[in-house]
């Protein structure tokens, strides 16, 4: 069984990883040493009011469709960066809008009009603005500028009228998902080309806006995890559910290799020691597991009350303690205990659900993390579970057929679900050579990643949706639990 494919779905899993590590590195200052980078944006030319906006309109948001584009990438990170450069005070005491959507303009920079439309109905039907209300029980006081730009150029542009020197500017077109500063926000569609990755961007940046109006100055971290866990709550809503599993693990795994290999950086970390060099993961993602793990344990109750207790004047220490009983050190050891106990966890294997229309005949061949033998599967129609051990054993209620030596060194990280069809397949108009299904493995989780087509003529495309050609993973179960489980069964549930 040919790896070709496979070995291409690795430079995507390496660039997942490369971009985790230089986005660490981009938001490190305003991630960690919020009130020096806000008082530099303090001193910047704020944008003027612009004419044209496409306004939302004020109707009630209709059921989400659950629709999902397909994706050419393994996975996309969704860090953004945001200044608020508002005071706790600085909101003001007139009354609140009733609806929210309404507040929502929208300002296109280069894309289509179909594209704009797109945009609008994905905030609308999926409540958005709703869903941020929600966590952080707060609405919009004033007008949110939601500017999308189509190309680099254009994002760069608008970062230039926003105050954005050219040299951040250039890197933020390069690595961030999105831009937020006070009531204003950029997102760049080439960076955000799926609908999961767009929802996501859209949500995470309006909670900035939402922290922005209502509260002010916040630590950085519950600022940004805040954003993060409501991004991925609207990813959720919109995304296959395995699909969105696998990312969500994916973006745990990231911390947790870091805690295996002792290089976490605390909540409550010194400044410099931060500052000193780039970081070895996106320190976003521990943010959203704090902000996740308070909600899990105190409930968002806990979570609006500090919000207040900051816009009304308290000090974000005190707050914190007020509202969950707790100081953000304790928070951090409990949190760097879990990670490490994660790190250490075992590989038990994984039983993967699939669901095989009658269309598909043939075998599938399966070929664990770690091994060169394909062990073959008769495929039938109906839903079956597949168990695959650690040393590459299958259990299942399919009849095993051949095993079959692969001649490519094996790969340590990755568990491949190959279809291996009676008849030919053909995808796009041409004849399929090679397609499969990806699942990461580290350190005892298993996470899928994506699915991939590769034609006769040696192109390679990659789907974020476990479908193929009648063939549906539909649940990818760890068989022993990590002990953060609960950060992708959970979390984010409205």
């Amino acid at each position: 069984m040919a790896k070709s494919a496979d070995r291409l779905f690795h430079l995507t899993v390496a660039a997942f990883a490369g971009v985790l590590t230089v986005l660490s590195t981009i938001t490190a200052w305003e991630q960690h040493q919020p009130g020096r980078f806000r008082q530099w944006l303090g001193h910047l030319p704020q944008p003027a009011w612009l004419q044209g906006w496409n306004a939302l309109p004020p109707h009630a948001p209709a059921t989400p469709s659950g629709e999902t584009s397909p994706s050419g990438t393994a996975a996309t990170d969704h860090a953004t960066h945001s200044a608020n450069t508002a005071s706790p005070l600085a909101a003001p005491a007139s009354p609140r809008p009733q609806n929210d959507l309404a507040q929502i303009r929208i300002i296109n920079r280069g894309a289509s009009a179909a594209t704009v439309e797109h945009v609008r109905n994905l905030i609308q039907q999926n409540n958005l603005p709703g869903l941020v209300s929600g966590v952080l029980n707060e609405h919009l006081r004033g007008p949110v500028q939601l500017y999308l730009a189509q190309t680099a150029g254009e994002y760069k542009s608008v970062l230039a009228s926003l105050g954005v020197s050219p040299e951040d500017a250039a890197r933020f077109t390069r690595d961030t998902g999105g831009f937020t500063q006070d009531s204003t926000v950029v997102v760049p569609l080439y960076q955000n080309t799926t609908d999961p990755d767009l929802v996501n961007t859209l949500a995470h940046e309006l909670t900035h806006v939402y922290l922005n109006q209502n509260v002010g100055d916040l630590p950085s971290w519950i600022d940004e995890g805040l954003a993060v866990y409501v991004g991925m709550s609207a990813q959720r809503k919109v995304q296959d559910p395995v699909a969105y599993e696998g990312y969500a693990k994916q973006a745990a795994e990231d911390v947790i290799s870091a805690a295996a290999q002792g290089k976490l950086v605390p909540l409550t970390a010194d400044e410099s020691a931060v500052l000193s060099g780039g970081q070895p993961y996106d320190l976003e993602l521990q943010d959203w597991m704090a902000v996740a793990d308070l909600i899990r344990t105190h409930g968002s109750a806990s979570v609006h009350r500090f919000l207040q207790a900051v816009a009304g004047g308290t000090s974000a220490g005190a707050a914190f303690r007020n509202a969950f009983g707790e100081d953000e050190a304790t928070l951090n050891r409990s949190l760097e205990n879990l990670l490490t106990q994660a790190a250490k966890a075992s590989d038990h294997g994984v039983d993967v659900t699939v669901v095989i229309d009658s269309g598909y005949t043939g075998e599938l061949q399966v070929l664990q993390h770690g091994s060169q033998l394909w062990r073959g599967i008769a495929a039938a129609q109906g839903r079956h579970r597949i168990t695959v051990l650690p040393d590459g054993s299958i259990v299942a209620d399919l009849r095993l057929t051949s095993k079959t030596q692969d001649s490519q060194p094996a790969d340590a990280q990755t568990l491949y679900i190959d279809l291996d069809p009676a008849h030919s397949l053909t995808y796009q108009g041409q004849r399929v050579d090679d397609c499969g299904f990806a699942i990461d493995v580290h350190h005892g989780i298993y996470a899928f990643v994506n699915s991939w087509v590769t034609t006769a003529k040696g192109k390679s495309t990659y789907l974020d949706t476990p479908s193929l050609f009648g063939v549906h993973i539909v649940q990818v179960q760890d068989r022993a639990p990590s002990p953060l489980e609960w950060l992708w069964t959970s979390s984010g549930a409205q």
